[in-house]
């Protein structure tokens, strides 16, 4: 869904806004060497290269106890042979999008841009948990959904921030949803916004999908399982009140979800009896997250 067939007030606003960010120009590189069936480790390690500020960043993650791999891992090439093609990309994703979107920000009444990406985070490891659960193929790919579902929030704190202003004082005042109150004051959701931007970005479109309707589930169309898995893990991810996401509302599980995933009440207990300790491991995304990027030398 483009913005514009959704609302022609914020599609206008969007044209106006300079600098809308894009994607970094090594990973979308990256994301079509990797969809090449001719790449090798190298040829990812050669791409990722020209960006000496991503290979540190990725090298951080993979050696941080998210992985918790016996040794260290000193090159990118050793990555991608380790963890494969797919994960480093969506690494590469995951930690250009702290890079395009600047950390910490004003604060805006109850946000705060750190309590987000707390959430956001949140959201991602209980999306890889859950994909585990029900042998879902790509369960990095769970996790970068999960990441990047509230993509939208941070177009709208970071662009347009007098609405969103006005968007965080009508949750306030009306006490309802973040989404309500995004169409109240702006016509689109940050679903919508965010769906956009991953459209945009040429990202895969079951993660464009993940990211535009994760609270719209029976709706998806082509990745029906990683929507259902995003839904899922941002409900309980509010219902542990990990971050702020904006509001204080716990959505019911949609009961497309249920259907979808078949997940049982015993896989839900597994998940949650795990996912502190994941969490916790998951602390060098929220480090990357917050910090203030380094300046070029000249």
């Amino acid at each position: 869904m483009e913005v514009a067939t959704a609302s022609p007030e914020i599609a206008l606003t969007i044209r106006r806004i300079k600098n809308l960010p894009t994607l970094p120009q090594v990973v979308a590189q990256l994301m079509q060497a990797v969809n090449n069936p001719n790449s090798s480790a190298s040829d990812v390690a050669r791409i990722i290269s020209n960006d000496q500020s991503l290979v540190s960043k990725i090298l951080r993650i993979v050696n941080s106890a998210f992985y918790g791999l016996p040794k260290r891992v000193s090159t990118i090439t050793q990555a991608t042979v380790i963890l494969g093609f797919n994960t480093v990309r969506n690494l590469a994703l995951g930690a250009s999008v702290f890079d395009v979107f600047r950390p910490g920000g004003a604060s805006l009444g109850n946000w705060d841009r750190s309590k987000f990406w707390q959430h956001s985070i949140g959201c991602a490891v209980a999306t890889k948990l859950l994909a585990r659960e029900v042998r879902y193929s790509n369960p990095e790919e769970a996790f970068v959904s999960g990441l990047l579902h509230d993509i939208g929030k941070v177009v709208l704190d970071q662009y347009l921030p007098d609405q969103f202003e006005r968007v965080l004082q009508t949750v306030v005042q009306e006490h309802c949803s973040i989404a309500e109150a995004e169409r109240m004051v702006i016509g689109v959701t940050h679903s919508d916004i965010g769906r956009w931007l991953a459209e945009n970005w040429n990202l895969p479109v079951q993660l464009a999908e993940a990211i535009g309707l994760h609270h719209e589930p029976d709706r998806a169309k082509q990745a029906s399982r990683l929507v259902g898995l995003v839904h899922l893990a941002d409900c309980l991810v509010r219902m542990e009140q990990i971050g702020y996401p904006g509001d204080d509302i716990v959505p019911e599980v949609h009961p497309s979800v249920w259907d979808t995933l078949r997940l049982s009440p015993e896989a839900i207990e597994r998940l949650l009896a795990s996912f502190y300790t994941e969490f916790e491991r998951s602390s060098v995304f929220l480090q990357l997250a917050n910090e203030e990027p380094k300046t070029p030398v000249e």
